[in-house]
């Protein structure tokens, strides 16, 4: 078992997202600054959809070949925006919405209260 903290994850981020703002949170701006394990994240709300901008990505070691080589051709080919599903091996039809807007890369979709409830700390 593993007790060290996930640097960043979409889904937690978004729902606690979603959990703060149901429960009355308001943003002081146009975003919502969320922090993480990864450092700050930005988040935006446009009517029942969240979105957060993808992070720098980390990653350390020597890149294989084969995966540069995929990765070198894969870029600048996604168009400016695109849906993508999630969750259908298990029955689940999630769509995730990706848009590229300058050199920000904005992640989210659709989110909804699936537990109810109270925390007393």
């Amino acid at each position: 078992m593993s007790l060290a903290v996930c640097a960043f994850a979409g889904h937690p981020t978004l729902g606690s997202c979603h959990a703060w703002l149901q429960a009355g949170g308001v943003a002081r701006g146009q975003e919502i600054i969320q922090e993480c394990e990864i450092g700050l994240v930005r988040i935006r709300r446009d009517s029942d959809e969240l979105a957060f901008i993808a992070p720098p990505l980390l990653r350390s070691g020597v890149v294989e070949a084969s995966l540069l080589e995929r990765v070198r051709v894969g870029l600048g080919l996604a168009p400016e925006r695109y849906v993508v599903s999630q969750g259908t091996a298990i029955g689940r039809a999630g769509r995730i919405r990706i848009e590229r807007q300058g050199s920000e890369i904005w992640v989210g979709g659709a989110v909804s209260v699936c537990i109810e409830g109270h925390l007393q700390l």
